[in-house]
């Protein structure tokens, strides 16, 4: 498998959005024993279906919408919560992506 260097930007965005889940927990990290799936960013809780579906298909890197046909890519970065491991799913558009 060949692993690829995350560019700065998703690294700090993933940093942040695992702070912010760690001080949500109410146990200790190293208690955890299972897999965690997290997106790197949410709709608001009160989003409407089309919120959320322009919301699945917008960069979470510059927050450009990209509707079919425009280029969307998606991918996972894997951390670990103690002994739990962390995939983080992300979005991004083909101009951040070429940044990569």
């Amino acid at each position: 498998m060949v692993e690829i260097e995350e560019p700065a930007w998703l690294t700090a965005k993933i940093d942040q959005r695992l702070a912010r889940m760690t001080e949500s927990l109410d146990v200790d990290i190293n208690e955890l024993t299972n897999f965690a799936l997290l997106l790197l960013t949410e709709p608001p809780d009160d989003a409407s279906p089309e919120e959320v579906a322009r919301w699945e298909y917008t960069c979470d890197n510059c927050g450009t919408y990209c509707p079919e046909p425009v280029p969307f890519f998606t991918g996972h970065s894997i951390r670990f919560l103690g002994p739990t491991q962390v995939a983080i799913t992300y979005g991004i558009c083909g101009p951040c992506k070429e940044l990569e």
